[in-house]
């Protein structure tokens, strides 16, 4: 959410797992596996980019069906990365 008078651009868009974010949350759900280094869904930035971008303000479900990819890693919880600024809309 931006001020009234901005709106959103986004910067990067990330969704899956990457070592230099991992979390607590980013393990597997199986249990007792090593968390993969990388794994993530390409088509990510492209689909917040598509739904946020010069918006006032942008509400998204971080899901493997809302970043229209194919899980390359079913058993992990993922986790949703963006950096944006709010920023005049001219």
């Amino acid at each position: 959410v931006c001020p009234d008078d901005l709106v959103l651009h986004i910067y990067s868009a990330y969704f899956g797992i990457q070592s230099s974010t991992t979390t607590t949350y980013c393990t597997p759900m199986s249990g007792g596996i090593e968390i993969p280094a990388m794994c993530y869904f390409q088509n990510a930035f492209d689909t917040i980019n598509s739904t946020c971008e010069y918006k006032n303000r942008c509400h998204l479900r971080a899901t493997v069906n809302s970043m229209g990819g194919v899980d390359l890693c079913p058993t992990y919880s993922k986790q949703l990365t963006i950096q944006y600024q709010c920023v005049d809309s001219k």
